[in-house]
């Protein structure tokens, strides 16, 4: 997926979860706005306590990203890598105030991306030899995170 298909399928997932741009915003009457932004605030404000509650029934200790992340790079694919007879490799670079985690696998599909950006959905939820499948491993990180980037 090249980058420009990347940035329409997140615009298109932000779309889908509400996401309101300023272009949408701007037109609206201040009234319009505010009325929206407290609906969009008192569902988030809903659904956030109840996402927290799952995160932390399934994530019994804050470390548990790191088996999370492992078993992410487990199931991955690595074809691009062994094309160059590289060993698949998930290397832990830690600093500080941030831990750099790269994986040479070969990259995510639309799937992948749909999947990271819900809740409790997952690329693979039936698909034979996966271990993860719950949709939820990867956003353990955000048990000792507050921001992720995905590159």
């Amino acid at each position: 997926m090249d980058r420009q298909r990347a940035r329409e399928l997140v615009q298109d997932i932000s779309k889908q979860h509400g996401y309101l741009g300023e272009d949408i915003a701007s037109q609206m009457s201040d009234e319009v706005r505010r009325h929206v932004e407290e609906a969009m605030l008192k569902r988030d404000e809903m659904i956030g306590p109840a996402v927290m509650a799952l995160s932390k029934n399934l994530c019994n200790s804050s470390a548990r990203f790191v088996f999370e992340l492992l078993q992410n790079a487990d199931d991955n694919y690595y074809s691009n890598a062994k094309s160059r007879t590289i060993a698949p490799s998930i290397p832990f670079h830690v600093y500080p105030r941030r831990i750099v985690v790269d994986c040479n696998e070969d990259g995510f599909t639309q799937e992948n991306i749909v999947a990271i950006c819900n809740v409790g959905k997952s690329s693979k939820t039936g698909a034979q030899g996966y271990i993860g499948e719950k949709g939820t491993g990867f956003k353990s990180v955000f048990m000792v995170a507050w921001k992720v980037h995905i590159q």
